[in-house]
């Protein structure tokens, strides 16, 4: 029984490290709208998106600022947006200096609301996923109701597709690690009341189980297919002797086999304050 334990936490433990070290590389669709390619930095943060848009993206404190540079027609425009965040939560956003925006949160650090000032945007949660909107503008109120499966994916794909792409894209795309508790499950559909649109979707995984297609279907017929690809990540994993806070009790191979000592290559390690971590030995 001691020994299972072992094996089923290190288990756990690597199947917490492959959906952490899952980055998205590229984004496109079948209409040729999108055509987006990721670049990242050494915390597995989205620093720039080149394509079909154009992103730099900066971190600085507590704020995180996107210059966006995007074509319509035949016109280029480039606008800047920068959100604050408080204990790794948006709570604030400004574009351009002029239009503001607040974020509010439930007690889950769920968002409920999105107010820009002119067109606010309410959220209901059910069983961990967004049951409905409603958004207000120019006197009118539009809801929508949502349905769910009962997959889970890499938290980008459970921002974007459980309904938490209200911001747009890319800017959804680089802040969905900020956007409180994300939706658990992926969307299937998406109704309009009062005679309005609606969408379904379709998910296609890999081996791996990462969502590598979503079709999406408006009013019933074909509208776009979204074609992921991932790539491995090295983010947030560390050499042997780089963290020190703590004394490693024990050490687990991938397959949870325990060693008095760290073996080459990636490691399980139990500290003795009973955290883990990953970590490699050189």
């Amino acid at each position: 029984m001691k020994k299972l334990l072992l094996i089923t936490l290190a288990v756990c433990s690597l199947l917490t490290i492959s959906a952490q070290t899952k980055q998205l590389k590229k984004l496109t669709s079948s209409d040729d709208y999108y055509k987006l390619t990721f670049t990242y930095d050494g915390q597995g943060r989205i620093v720039n998106i080149t394509g079909s848009e154009q992103c730099v993206i900066s971190y600085e404190g507590n704020n995180i600022s996107i210059v966006t540079t995007t074509k319509h027609g035949d016109t280029w425009y480039t606008y800047t947006t920068t959100y604050t965040t408080t204990n790794g939560i948006l709570t604030s956003a400004v574009v351009d200096d002029e239009e503001n925006a607040t974020f509010a949160y439930d007690a889950n650090k769920q968002l409920v609301k999105y107010d820009n000032g002119y067109a606010p945007l309410e959220f209901t949660w059910q069983d961990g996923n967004i049951a409905e909107t409603k958004r207000y503008r120019n006197g009118r109120t539009t809801t929508s109701t949502y349905t769910h499966n009962t997959m889970t994916a890499h938290p980008l794909v459970s921002c974007i597709w459980g309904g938490l792409d209200f911001l747009g894209w890319p800017d959804a795309l680089v802040l969905y690690p900020y956007l409180g508790t994300l939706p658990k499950n992926l969307v299937t559909n998406c109704e309009q009341e009062g005679g309005g649109h609606s969408f379904s979707y379709e998910y296609e995984t890999n081996s791996d189980g990462d969502v590598v297609k979503v079709t999406e279907y408006y009013d019933g017929s074909l509208d776009v297919e979204y074609t992921l690809e991932w790539e491995a990540s090295s983010a947030g994993i560390e050499s042997m002797g780089q963290n020190d806070d703590t004394t490693p009790a024990s050490y687990y191979s991938v397959n949870g086999t325990k060693s008095a000592t760290p073996r080459h290559g990636l490691n399980i390690v139990r500290m003795a304050d009973g955290t883990v971590h990953k970590a490699i030995a050189k």
